[in-house]
């Protein structure tokens, strides 16, 4: 008997749409939001779910990256959701050129300094 690989395509936009939206709105627990950036980090370990989560655009047209930013910016975070948030970078960054150009550009909207 087959067993149907349960991280297909569709199972990881759908993912990917509802930790997108857990880390723009502001009105989940700290735990909430490291278990939905775990999932994240998971999925980006593997080569597939890597590439998948890089090309992923919501209705708002947000990316992954641009999620985490948001998260990272807006105010002080837990440390587990930190962590998990480092390992998405990580995860996003290994032997991925595309990965790498989407975090630097995030980066430095992140640390914009307004003057």
């Amino acid at each position: 008997m087959r067993t149907q690989k349960l991280m297909n395509h569709d199972n990881i936009n759908a993912l990917l749409r509802l930790s997108i939206m857990v880390f723009i709105r502001d009105t989940y627990s700290n735990e909430t939001l490291a278990l939905a950036a775990q999932l994240m980090a998971e999925i980006c370990r593997e080569n597939d779910g890597r590439k998948i989560a890089l090309r992923y655009r919501n209705s708002q047209n947000v990316s992954l990256v641009q999620s985490i930013g948001q998260v990272l910016s807006s105010k002080p975070r837990a440390t587990e959701t930190c962590v998990q948030i480092c390992r998405i970078v990580g995860n996003l960054c290994y032997e991925c050129n595309e990965g790498r150009e989407q975090i630097m550009q995030e980066a430095e909207h992140i640390f914009e300094v307004n003057i």
